[in-house]
């Protein structure tokens, strides 16, 4: 049951959050591998991380490339800038996938657990400068959570009994991840980086995308599940303190090769390469080049066959105001190598509205000439005044509110003490969900294919559309003839009406014929039987009629012979005569 006070304290958190950003905000920044002896950026960093290390066999401690010789001679050098910046925290990181085979088997047994995080703690305080581990392990699997949240827990204990401080990487996907990541040892950290600098659109791998968006643009980027906003407020939920979560920033610009592009959502062939945020900039000031409106803390700048996807200073003050709005602890930015010029332009921009003081003692590294084609780098005169006059009723109101924090440890101990039996319930909850979590991981790995057909959706919709518009063209004539068919077809009705009562009539003159040549049949029927005896009597006169005929043949051959005997005997008898007429003839 929360007394009082505590009741008291919660209402004043808001303010106290306030105050703490407007008094100095953090800047983390996020280095790879490289050779830091004479970077200034760090010094504008409050925090500063220099991923070295991953998990070996054995709990050994390995690096995160061959060539350990350049990771330790960078790290050297980065640890080393602590002597001139010792307001910066420097932390060693280690980074690893889940799939890695050794970071897999720290995670699973216990003694290499703690033999791993052993090395750690003397691997980091052999580094002189460096007083802090940042853990970012990417796309762990649900069967990894529990140990995860064991590794650190012993991992946070270890490290605080040897004076180190420990941070972590918290995916931006949280709605794959905040079930898998988060753990209660996780709010205790330094600070936890919301890694909203990582690409959230790549699979839209040639499209013209933004980066990390604030919130939903036009599709084909309009999923929630991938905005800034979302994802922040599905870990608040999990239980983080706002406050201790550091907004990710990207120092870097996406560069694609593309013409014509006016916006995003542009298609091109290949896909973007990762460029320098210095290089975008100086495409921003050719005046041949458009730098468009700046949506969802995204700009786009478009040239005649190139396109730059870049955080520039306007849109990083929407993304510095929504952390101010929600009282964040502060941005990250990554990676610190791509900060620019020497100037470090964004980071240098950032650091003048979320700390524009310097910590006791001690000054910012002084700007150099600009080369990035920024002209002002520290609107100083834009944001002091009005955070003085913030400032100062805040601070009346600070000195009752520290009063009322005092008691707070004494009351947080009978919490504590509370939470123990919670844990021990929890723990067999936690195993109970880990099918219902296997369960939803293959929900999703069905459930991305038709992600992305439904993403591809608009295009072929905007094809059926353009075939639509096509067929309603050429069904244009096609009407027309359909019409003048009917037309036609109504006139032919019209010419057959008369040819109907034409029919009409003759059948109606048919009818008494019908009548009369029904009892016809019936005395056909009667007249073959009476034909039937007569037909029978015939038989035999056929008979005898064929006889007859075969006798006369003879007589008829004979009959044909007859004019021949008849001139021979004409010769005989009348032999003169007959040459006396062939003479008259001649």
């Amino acid at each position: 049951m929360p007394s009082v006070s505590s009741e008291r304290a919660g209402r004043w958190r808001v303010p106290v959050l306030v105050l703490a950003l407007l008094l100095g905000a953090a800047r983390v920044c996020l280095a790879n591998v490289a050779s830091y002896s004479s970077n200034t950026a760090i010094g504008l960093c409050s925090s500063a991380v220099y991923a070295a290390v991953k998990p070996g066999a054995n709990g050994d401690i390995a690096y995160v490339t061959t060539n350990t010789a350049n990771v330790l001679s960078g790290l050297t050098s980065f640890c080393n800038r602590k002597q001139t910046y010792p307001y910066v925290d420097l932390y060693v990181g280690v980074r690893a996938a889940g799939s890695d085979a050794n970071l897999a088997s720290m995670l699973s047994t216990a003694t290499v657990r703690v033999a791993f995080i052993t090395k750690l703690i003397q691997f980091v305080q052999s580094n002189a400068g460096c007083t802090g581990i940042y853990i970012d392990l990417q796309a762990l699997t649900v069967a990894q959570s529990s140990n995860y949240g064991l590794f650190m827990e012993k991992l946070l204990a270890d490290a605080t009994a040897a004076q180190l401080k420990v941070a972590s990487g918290l995916p931006w996907n949280s709605l794959n991840a905040a079930d898998i990541y988060f753990n209660p040892t996780l709010p205790k950290l330094a600070f936890n980086v919301l890694e909203t600098f990582e690409d959230m659109y790549s699979t839209l791998p040639t499209t013209v995308r933004p980066i990390a968006p604030l919130f939903a643009m036009d599709a084909p980027f309009d999923s929630n599940d991938r905005t800034i906003f979302n994802n922040l407020f599905r870990w608040i939920i999990k239980g983080f303190n706002p406050a201790n979560i550091v907004l990710g920033i990207p120092l870097f610009s996406f560069k694609f090769t593309i013409s014509g592009a006016t916006g995003f959502g542009a298609i091109g062939s290949t896909a973007p390469v990762t460029d320098t945020y210095c290089n975008a900039l100086l495409f921003a000031a050719n005046p041949q080049n458009t730098q468009r409106a700046v949506i969802a803390g995204e700009t786009l700048i478009t040239g005649a066959s190139t396109t730059y996807v870049v955080n520039t200073l306007e849109a990083a003050q929407q993304k510095v105001n929504f952390v101010i709005g929600n009282n964040l602890g502060g941005v990250a930015v990554s990676p610190l190598n791509q900060a620019g010029s020497a100037n470090a332009e964004l980071l240098r921009f950032l650091t003048s509205v979320l700390a524009p003081t310097a910590p006791a003692g001690f000054s910012y590294p002084a700007a150099t000439t600009a080369t990035c084609g920024i002209p002002e780098l520290l609107p100083l005169h834009q944001v002091q005044q009005p955070l003085r006059q913030v400032q100062q009723p805040l601070r009346q109101e600070l000195l009752p509110l520290r009063q009322e924090l005092l008691p707070l440890p004494q009351e947080q101990q009978p919490l504590r003490q509370e939470q123990l039996p919670l844990h021990q319930v929890q723990q067999p909850l936690r195993q109970e969900l880990l099918p219902l979590h296997q369960v939803k991981q293959r929900l999703r790995q069905v459930l991305l294919p038709l992600h992305q057909e439904q993403q591809r959706l608009p295009q072929v919709q905007q094809r059926l559309h353009q075939v639509q518009q096509r067929l309603r063209q050429e069904q244009q004539p096609l009407h027309q003839v359909h019409l003048r068919l009917r037309q036609e077809q109504q006139l032919l009705r019209q010419e057959q009406l008369p040819l109907h009562q034409v029919h009409l009539r003759l059948h109606q003159e048919l009818l008494p014929l019908h009548q009369v040549q029904q009892p016809l049949p019936q005395e056909q029927q009667r007249l073959r039987q009476e034909q039937l005896p007569l037909h029978q009597e015939l038989l035999p006169l056929r008979q005898v009629q064929q006889r007859l005929h075969q006798e006369l043949l003879p007589l008829h051959q004979e009959q044909q012979r007859l004019p021949q005997v008849q001139q021979l005997l004409l010769r005989l008898l009348f032999p003169v005569t007959f040459l006396q007429s062939r003479s008259t003839v001649i």
